[in-house]
C-alpha cells in the first residue's frame, strides 16, 4: 500500500543557522511547556495536509522528543514553525501515530541536486511502486558510505551497539535482528550488546517496515524491522543495521555521478531526495571504490530503471543483499579495525584482502572469489578450477539450497588461461530467478578490473542477450550462488584470447 511506510531520516544540519542551532539546544534543555509543544508539533507532521519543503524530523511521542531542522531558511520560532508543518506537511499513514510508537517523518527539499543543505535520505526500504513515477502500487520492491563525525551521526563508543527490544516487537523480528546484527560482528571489531547505555540505544521494533537512523543519536534510538519478510531477506536487515553503524547509501556519494545516470523525471517528486548526493565534506570514502554490489545500494527496476549504472552490465548487480567486501572495509576502517590488527602480529593479505578484525594472525577478510587463510586460494566450498584453452568450453552450473532460505549456497569456480592472455565469459543459458538485485539466486563473474569491487550478477533467461565479458587478466572467479530451494542452472561459455587483441571490458 503506497504511503504505508515509516522511515527514519538522516537530516543535514546547517550549523551556522542561529536558528538551528537554538532548536538543536532544546532537545536537551527543553523545558515541560516546550516539550508538549515539541509533541503537538509531533501530531501535526501527520495530520497536515501539504508536502515539506524545509526537512522535519521529530520522534519519541511519549518517551522522548526530539526535532531536528535543517535548512537555513527555516523559522525562528515554534510559533512560525508550528503553522509552517501545519501548511506543509503531507499527509501521512494514521495509523503509525500511537503511545508506544516512535514517530518518524519525512519529505522531500526542492532540489536535492543543488540544495546539500535540503538532503533527506530515507533508510527504508520502500516499494517501487510509491517512488517510481508511473509505477503500478503492485511492482516489486527496490532496495550510505561513511558519515564522518558531525552532529547527529556519531560513532557508537568503543564500537559498541547497545540495543534493547519494544515489549511489542515479535520474536520473529527479534531473531532477524539478532541474526544480522551477529553477521556485522563476526566480520567487524563491533560488539553488540543487549541492555541501555547513557551514550545511546537501539530500540528494535516491529513496525512492518524497515528503517534506521544513520549513526549513533546518542539516545533512544529507534530502528525497524519487517517481520513478514525478515526472515528471508535478512539483507534488509544487514543494510538497517548498516545505517545505524553509519553507512549511507551508496548512490548518495558524492562521486555518483561518475558511475551512475539518475533519472529524476521517472521518480515522484516526493521521492527524489533520496537520490540526493552528500557533499563530500560530510562523508569519508576511506578510498573504498564505488561498489555497484554493495548491501547498502538501491535496486534498479529492470523493465524501466530510475539509476542506470555507467557500464549497464551491472543493473542486476545493485540492490544485493550480500555483504560486499567494499562494506566490511569501510566499517572496519570507520570503527579503527583494522589499526587495532595494525598494533599486533598480523597477517599480510593477498587480491586486496585485509587481516580479520578478529583474527589478525589468522586468517584474512577476503573479496568475493577469493579464499584461504591469505585470500591466495579459491574457497573451499563446492565448484572448481578450469584451464581455459583458445577454443569455447562450457561451465554448466547446478546449485540447489538445502540448507535453508536463510542462508545462501554457494558454488566457486576459477577459470585460469596462461601468461599473456585474457579470459572471454559469455552467458548461454540462465535459470529464470529474475530479481532486482539478483537475491534470490544467479551467478556473479568477476571479469571487472579491480577484484576488491563486486563484480557482474546475472539471474534471467534476458541476460542470455548479455555481451561477452573480457577479463583484465587470466584468471577470472566466478560465484554461483542460490537462497532458494529451486535448483538454479547457468550455462557459462568461456575461452582465453591473446591480452594484445583485446582491451578487456
Amino acid at each position: 500500500m503506497l504511503c504505508e511506510l515509516r522511515c527514519s531520516i538522516a537530516v543535514r544540519t546547517s550549523t551556522t543557522s542561529a536558528a538551528i542551532k537554538s532548536l538543536l539546544e532544546l532537545l536537551n534543555h527543553h523545558n515541560k511547556e516546550e516539550k508538549n509543544f515539541i509533541i503537538k508539533i509531533g501530531e501535526k507532521l501527520f495530520h497536515s495536509s501539504q508536502d515539506v519543503s524545509a526537512g522535519i524530523w521529530a520522534y519519541g511521542y511519549t518517551k522522548r522528543v526530539s526535532l531536528v531542522i535543517k535548512n537555513d531558511a527555516m523559522h525562528h520560532n515554534f510559533e512560525e514553525f508550528s503553522k509552517a508543518a501545519d501548511a506543509e506537511m503531507q499527509l501521512q499513514n494514521k495509523k503509525i501515530l500511537s503511545n508506544e510508537r516512535v514517530i518518524t517523518v519525512l519529505n522531500s527539499c526542492n532540489d536535492p541536486q543543488r540544495n546539500a543543505n535540503c538532503l533527506v535520505f530515507f533508510s527504508g526500504m520502500r516499494e517501487v511502486g510509491e517512488i517510481l513515477e508511473g509505477a503500478s502500487e503492485n511492482a516489486g520492491r527496490k532496495r550510505r558510505q561513511v558519515t564522518k563525525e558531525i552532529e547527529y551521526h556519531h560513532k557508537w563508543l568503543d564500537g559498541v551497539v547497545n540495543y534493547i527490544f519494544n515489549d511489542s516487537t515479535s520474536q520473529t523480528v527479534r531473531k532477524c535482528f539478532l541474526k544480522a546484527a551477529e553477521a556485522w560482528q563476526k566480520e567487524t571489531c563491533i560488539t553488540f550488546t543487549q541492555g541501555k547505555a547513557d551514550t545511546g540505544y537501539l530500540v528494535v521494533n516491529d513496525e512492518g517496515v524497515y528503517y534506521s537512523h544513520v549513526g549513533r543519536l546518542g539516545d533512544e534510538q529507534p530502528i525497524s524491522l519487517d517481520r513478514s519478510t525478515c526472515t528471508e531477506e535478512i539483507g534488509r536487515a544487514i543494510h538497517e543495521i548498516g545505517h545505524a553503524l553509519g553507512l549511507y547509501h551508496t548512490q548518495s556519494r558524492y562521486d555518483r555521478d561518475s558511475y551512475l545516470n539518475v533519472n529524476l523525471l521517472k521518480i515522484k517528486e516526493p521521492y527524489r531526495v533520496e537520490f540526493g548526493i552528500i557533499p563530500e565534506n560530510e562523508t569519508d570514502l576511506y578510498e573504498a571504490k564505488y561498489d555497484y554490489g554493495s548491501i547498502m545500494h538501491y535496486a534498479a527496476v529492470i523493465e524501466d530503471p530510475a539509476m542506470i549504472p555507467n557500464d549497464k552490465k551491472y543493473l542486476r548487480t545493485m540492490g544485493s543483499q550480500m555483504f560486499s567486501f567494499t562494506d566490511l572495509w569501510l566499517i572496519n576502517e570507520f570503527y579503527g579495525c583494522h589499526e587495532k590488527c595494525k598494533q599486533g602480529p598480523h597477517l599480510e593479505c593477498d587480491n586486496g584482502g585485509f587481516p580479520h578484525a578478529r583474527k589478525c594472525n589468522e586468517e584474512c577478510t577476503c573479496p568475493s572469489g577469493y579464499g584461504g587463510k591469505q585470500c591466495k586460494i579459491r574457497p573451499e566450498q563446492c565448484g572448481d578450477e578450469r584451464n581455459a584453452t583458445d577454443k569455447w568450453q562450457y561451465l554448466d552450473i547446478d546449485i540447489k539450497n538445502s540448507i535453508g532460505s536463510e542462508e545462501y549456497a554457494k558454488c566457486y569456480y576459477w577459470i585460469r588461461s596462461p601468461p599473456g592472455t585474457v579470459i572471454e565469459v559469455k552467458i548461454a543459458q540462465m535459470s529464470e530467478f529474475s530479481a532486482e538485485g539478483c537475491w534470490k539466486a544467479g551467478v556473479e563473474i568477476k571479469t571487472n578490473k579491480d577484484q576488491t569491487l563486486t563484480g557482474y550478477r546475472f539471474c534471467s533467461e534476458d541476460d542470455e542477450e548479455t555481451e561477452i565479458l573480457r577479463s583484465h587478466s587470466h584468471l577470472v572467479p566466478i560465484i554461483a550462488y542460490n537462497k532458494k530451494f529451486f535448483t538454479f542452472m547457468a550455462k557459462l561459455q568461456y575461452r582465453f584470447v591473446d591480452a594484445a587483441k583485446q582491451t578487456g571490458v
